[in-house]
């Protein structure tokens, strides 16, 4: 069972298991994530980059940033539904 870390943040110290379960999105929070990144992705081609404002560089960076965060989340899920389904066909 998973239980707080002491930090500045709350964490949490969770088993492999846990880790893997809790990164497994359900069909729908895929759904979500996918049309987030989509919407970033758009975004950011359109995205005209002047850098001579730093304020504009800066919205550039946050899609950019937008964009990998919302496909590791996705990328991660199907990595950890893969492992789990290799668990499961070859318990230990």
């Amino acid at each position: 069972m998973s239980t707080i870390k002491l930090s500045r943040f709350t964490q949490y110290l969770l088993t492999t298991e846990e880790q893997l379960g809790g990164a497994v999105l359900s069909p729908l929070q895929l759904q979500v994530m996918q049309n987030e990144l989509g919407t970033a992705a758009e975004s950011m081609i359109n995205f005209v980059i002047d850098p001579g404002d730093p304020k504009n560089v800066r919205d550039h960076a946050y899609l950019k940033a937008a964009v990998d965060i919302y496909a590791n989340i996705i990328d991660r899920s199907f990595a950890a539904e893969k492992v789990l389904d290799q668990n499961k066909s070859n318990p230990v």
